[in-house]
C-alpha cells in the first residue's frame, strides 16, 4: 500500500536539508514562506513517487509550491575523476539527460518510471536512485496532462547534471519568464 510504504514519523527538530535550502535560497532570498520538508524512501519506486504526487496535485493547484531537489544525474565517484568544474560533459551524462528530456517532453511516463532498465547509462550516473526519486513526486505534483519542461539545464564536473524542471499549468509561464 503507498501510503503505509511511505508514512514516516514527523520530527520537530533538524534544520532543512541541503537539497532544500540551496533550491530556496535563490527562489526565496528572505527566507520568509513556510516549508514543509517530505522525506521519501528510497525503496518507493519511480511510480509510486508519481502516484504520491498525484495525490498532492490539488494542493499545487491551490498555489502550494511543491519543490523536488535532487540532481538529474548523481555519481560522486565520476566528480572524484574530474579536473575541473568546468570539464566538458561525458558522453554517458549527455545521453541520460538527453533521453529525460525526450521522454519528459513527450510525457512518457512509462518510461520514465521505467528509467533504470530504458535509460541509456543510468546505473553509471545514477547508482542509486535517491537522488533523482524526488523529481517523480513534483512531477505527479504538477499533473500527467501537461508535459515538464526543462527550465535549466547544466553539467559540472562533466558529468553531475543540474537540470531543473518545471510541471503543471504554470510551467511554460515560468520557462518564459526565466527567458525573459
Amino acid at each position: 500500500m503507498l501510503g503505509e510504504t511511505l508514512a514516516l514519523p514527523v520530527v520537530d527538530h533538524g534544520g532543512l536539508d541541503h537539497g532544500i535550502w540551496t533550491a530556496l535560497r535563490y527562489i526565496y532570498p528572505d527566507a520568509d514562506v513556510p516549508v514543509i520538508p517530505l522525506t521519501l524512501t528510497p525503496h518507493a519506486s519511480p511510480a509510486q513517487l508519481i502516484e504520491l504526487g498525484d495525490k498532492l496535485q490539488a494542493l499545487s493547484r491551490e498555489g502550494v509550491l511543491i519543490l523536488g531537489t535532487g540532481s538529474i544525474t548523481h555519481n560522486l565517484r565520476l566528480l572524484m575523476r574530474a579536473a575541473s568544474e568546468d570539464m566538458p560533459e561525458m558522453a554517458e551524462s549527455a545521453a541520460f539527460r538527453g533521453w529525460f528530456a525526450e521522454r519528459s517532453a513527450a510525457r512518457d511516463w512509462e518510461a520514465l518510471a521505467a528509467y533504470r532498465t530504458q535509460a541509456p547509462a543510468a546505473a553509471l550516473m545514477h547508482p542509486t536512485d535517491e537522488h533523482l526519486l524526488p523529481w517523480y513526486v513534483a512531477a505527479g505534483a504538477g499533473g500527467r496532462d501537461d508535459a515538464p519542461i526543462r527550465i535549466h539545464d547544466g553539467v559540472t564536473f562533466g558529468a553531475l547534471g543540474m537540470d531543473a524542471y518545471a510541471f503543471g499549468p504554470q510551467a511554460e509561464r515560468l520557462s518564459q519568464a526565466l527567458a525573459d
